[in-house]
């Protein structure tokens, strides 16, 4: 009777070869990471602090670099997204440790966006 011992497995015909060219079992494939949970609604009248990271013009208003600014949410988020604004504790916390007076964007809008006085000049 031959010795089996020597010989390699018989695999089915076409079926995917189950072992590395180092002749260790292939691994399994790692299944697809889960989809990331979505992001938790926010009220976009919500109030978000933040540290301006750049001179930057922001609907009208020209914000110098570590201004601190209160948004609405609805303008915070696309700016931080984009990198404009740091709404994150460690931001807020240097704006208030470096005594920062907080600017209120919507106040400051209105401001810009208010009649100004007409000059009389002189008689």
């Amino acid at each position: 009777m031959p010795d089996q011992t020597d010989k390699p497995e018989q695999q089915a015909p076409g079926a995917p070869d189950q072992t590395t060219t180092t002749g260790e079992p292939q691994q399994a494939p790692t299944p697809p990471a889960p989809n990331p949970p979505p992001e938790p609604e926010v009220n976009p009248n919500a109030s978000v602090q933040a540290r301006v990271l750049m001179s930057d013009v922001i609907e009208g208003v020209s914000y110098s670099p570590n201004t601190y600014v209160q948004f609405k949410a609805k303008v915070a988020i696309p700016l931080e997204k984009a990198g404009r604004i740091d709404t994150s504790d460690d931001a807020i916390a240097y704006c208030k440790s470096n005594k920062l007076e907080k600017i209120v964007h919507e106040d400051a809008k209105k401001a810009l966006n208010a009649p100004k006085p007409k000059n009389k000049g002189r008689k």
